[in-house]
Parts: structure tokens; C-alpha cells; sequence
């Protein structure tokens, strides 16, 4: 027991100076070009019971380099907001990392995803080592859910986990406007990219805080393959299935891929389908 109260102390430790030097010497100045994906950045206001979204994406993604640039205004009625789903995508063979982000229902068939990114230049790539040496600055892509999801099914071919959330109206309430509050704050005050500080992970955490969850930062946000795992263990997924079988469910670029549309009027009901019932 000792021994392994140690090891927790030097991996705090260690994780606190790394931490601390990837804030060193480093300043977002929001000056581009950008990638054209990620050249824009969304704006959000918000009033009374409406959240009006400027310059949201809406891409039609045939593969990584073929797509239709488009973006869209768009005004939210809070009392629609009746669902919420979170995604996972693995980003290396072992899926120990991941690339996940949220999707807002206003009914079936009407979806608003929120992905954070690290925003890059024309023709750079994400990079682990670029994003240590806080070469990244962070960015809110909100778009049509064909749009995130579509990038990633059909732009990258990669597999893409769609989990539907149990959450209480009011809590949903609460963390769409912690996220939107949280777009909003960074459109007007760039960020960067930070490993172990502001990633995809970090910040759906960090707003499901702020509306109210308990859950911390620990290994599984930080590496964040493991995400849907720890949503599992604290019961906030949507489902009576073990989790393997749940995993297993929740796998939607196959079956979204098998539509041969990258824009398919069927979106909704292929990647929601409890939702769609």
C-alpha cells in the first residue's frame, strides 16, 4: 500500500512540473491562416431562451481532402433541447487516445455537435510532440452534427462511438450553456492547445462541471480512450447493456458509411437510433 501511495505522489508530482511548463512562455494570439475547416470561429450569443450560433459549420465531407466548405447561422430554442450524446473516436490502433465531443438534441432529427479541437495552419498536422511544445491554439468547431460526425466517418474513415447521455432536463439545460458559455470565452479570448490543461477531454469535463457534475480530471480524461468507460462506471451513458456489449452498440461509421451519402436525410436515425424509437 505504501509503495503504491508513492507511485500516486511521483505521478501527481510529475504531472503538476508538466503541467506547469507546458504554461510557460507561451501566448494564443488567434492571428491566422488557418486550416479553411478551422478558419472560422464560431460566436455565440446568448438571450433569454434563445442561443443564437454565428459562422457554425456545415461541411459535406467526402474524404479528407474532397469536401463542400459551408457555414450557417442558426438560433436554438432552449425549451427544444431535449437530448444529449457523447462521442468517441480512437486515435491510434490501441484506442487508448481519443478525440471525443458532444452532440445537442433539439428533437429527433436536429443536432448540434460541439467539438474542441487544436486549431492548425494550412497543410500542418496534429502532432503529440506540436502540441507539448504548445504549438496549437484551441478552437470551438460547432457545426451540424452531419458535419463533425461526417469528418470523421466519411472524411478519415476512422470508427466513431455515439453514446446517448442519461441526463435530467435541467442538468442538459445547464451544461449546453457552460458549453456554449465556454465557446463564446475562448472565441473572444484565444487559448492554447494544452496537453495535460485544455484539450477535447478536458474541457467537456471541465463544462460538465461547471454545470454541475462531479466528475475530475484523472487518467481516463487525460488519455481520454477510456472516456466512455469512466461515463459508464458513473452511470451517465444511457443504457442497461455491459459495457463491451454497450461499446459495441454504440459504433455508427460502419453502418453510416453503408448509406453512400455523405449527407444522408437519414443521418439522424442511423447514428441516434434509441433516440429515433
Amino acid at each position: 500500500m505504501r509503495r503504491l501511495a508513492r507511485v500516486a505522489i511521483v505521478a501527481a508530482i510529475a504531472m503538476a512540473v508538466l503541467l506547469a511548463i507546458e504554461l510557460i512562455g507561451h501566448k494564443a494570439k488567434g492571428v491566422g491562416p488557418w486550416r479553411i475547416e478551422q478558419s472560422k470561429v464560431p460566436r455565440v450569443t446568448i438571450h433569454r431562451s434563445e442561443v443564437s450560433v454565428h459562422d457554425a459549420r456545415r461541411f459535406t465531407w467526402r474524404s479528407e481532402t474532397d469536401f463542400d466548405p459551408a457555414w450557417f447561422d442558426a438560433t436554438y430554442d432552449l425549451a427544444h433541447l431535449d437530448r444529449l450524446a457523447f462521442y468517441l473516436v480512437p486515435l491510434n490502433e490501441s484506442g487508448s487516445i481519443a478525440h471525443v465531443f458532444v452532440s445537442f438534441g433539439f428533437g429527433p432529427d436536429e443536432w448540434l455537435a460541439v467539438s474542441v479541437e487544436a486549431r492548425r495552419r494550412p497543410g500542418e498536422d496534429y502532432k503529440l510532440l506540436g502540441a507539448f511544445r504548445r504549438r496549437y491554439e484551441i478552437i470551438y468547431v460547432i457545426g451540424d452534427e452531419r458535419d463533425i460526425v461526417g469528418k470523421r466517418a466519411w472524411g478519415e474513415k476512422a470508427p466513431v462511438y455515439c453514446y446517448p447521455v442519461k441526463i435530467s432536463r435541467e442538468a442538459l439545460l445547464r451544461f449546453f450553456l457552460a458549453t456554449m458559455n465556454r465557446a463564446e470565452e475562448v472565441a473572444r479570448s484565444p487559448e492554447l492547445y494544452g496537453v495535460f490543461s485544455n484539450t477535447c477531454a478536458t474541457n467537456v469535463a471541465l463544462n460538465a462541471q461547471r454545470a454541475g457534475s462531479a466528475v475530475r480530471i484523472n487518467l481516463d480524461i487525460l488519455l481520454s480512450g477510456t472516456m466512455d468507460r469512466l461515463a459508464y462506471t458513473m452511470g451517465v451513458l444511457d443504457t442497461e447493456l455491459p459495457f463491451e456489449q454497450a461499446k459495441r452498440a454504440a459504433r455508427v461509421d460502419v453502418a453510416l458509411r453503408a448509406l453512400n451519402d455523405p449527407w444522408p436525410a437519414r443521418f439522424a436515425s442511423v447514428a441516434h437510433p434509441a433516440s429515433a424509437r
